[in-house]
């Protein structure tokens, strides 16, 4: 159990980072391209600075292209429901942070256990 609570720490910390950029795009782009466009272009560089940092620093395994794969599918999956949930709560809200906050915490949800119990799952550990 502490491990998970150390995982989670990590990944949190780091997520407030990835989603630091995702807003900061989302909030550059959105009247440039649209909301679902800035939406995806933020999630894609957030996901980046996720699996890296989450790889290396969170769950501390080698890379695979398994693992590549994985957080793909994992990813696209949550993007579609970021992005989804991001639409639908703008709609309703008209409130851009809100309508963000929203998507990014469903997203939260799906990626730690995604990443915990199926992308960062080998048993190689970085030494």
């Amino acid at each position: 159990m502490r491990t998970a609570v150390h995982q989670f720490s990590r990944f949190f910390m780091l997520g407030c980072i990835a989603v630091s950029v995702d807003y900061s795009v989302y909030s550059l782009l959105f009247h440039l391209t649209g909301p679902s466009v800035a939406k995806s272009m933020g999630f894609i560089l957030g996901t980046a600075i996720s699996y890296l940092g989450n790889r290396m620093w969170t769950f501390k395994v080698k890379g695979s292209s398994a693992q590549v794969f994985r957080f793909l599918v994992l990813y696209s999956f949550s993007m579609s429901a970021n992005v989804g949930v991001n639409h639908l709560s703008l709609w309703a809200t008209h409130h851009l942070l809100f309508s963000f906050l929203v998507a990014t915490g469903l997203s939260m949800v799906i990626n730690f256990i995604g990443q915990k119990f199926w992308v960062f799952t080998d048993p190689r550990p970085v030494t």
